[in-house]
């Protein structure tokens, strides 16, 4: 069941995971899988089935951390910028880009060639909250000689994500109760 009704683009449905907080689109005939490590919540959308560590070749991948400044010592703005820092100075970036959407949020992009385990093309999202202490690393990976092939599905999965807290589904559920009576 979708927790928001949205209508999927043709070849797609929409799949929920609490999980990892996330609404996110999957191409007709991909593998999901979620599952949880000591440090996140992990949300996987593959083209290939991914293997027992949860790697695949072509796919989606949404890591979700809350209460992240107590399990990492550092606000979860500041490790977005860090961490994002790095890969421009280690990786051959082709696009970057910032968004504070709050002053308590922010979305960091780039898009690059990786050179480990293989070449692949990635369009990377890390998004800081320090409202809510949650920090979410999401990408889509693809081989490089598949990367323009597989960008089509990459940009429609990430215009489609949708991203919320509990508290807000709460805020909603009153919202649409409140309008109906």
């Amino acid at each position: 069941m979708d927790l928001l009704p949205l209508h999927a683009p043709d070849g797609y449905h929409w799949h929920v995971s609490r999980m990892v907080q996330t609404q996110a689109l999957v191409p007709d005939g991909w593998f999901v899988h979620e599952g949880v490590t000591r440090d996140f919540s992990l949300l996987t959308i593959s083209e290939d089935k991914p293997n027992e560590e949860g790697r695949f070749h072509r796919g989606l991948f949404v890591k979700f951390i809350s209460g992240f400044s107590q399990r990492r010592g550092v606000s979860p703005i500041e490790h977005a910028r860090q961490a994002m820092e790095q890969i421009r100075a280690s990786e051959d970036v082709h696009f970057s880009r910032d968004v504070a959407t709050s002053p308590n949020t922010v979305q960091l992009f780039a898009t690059f060639r990786g050179k480990q385990p293989y070449p692949h093309g990635v369009h990377l999202m890390l998004m800081g909250d320090a409202l809510y202490d949650e920090f979410r690393w999401v990408a889509f990976m693809a081989p490089a000689e598949s990367w323009v092939e597989a960008w089509s599905h990459a940009r429609c999965m990430f215009e489609h994500l949708l991203f919320w807290h509990p508290s807000d589904l709460d805020d909603l559920s009153e919202s649409f109760s409140g309008a109906i009576h």
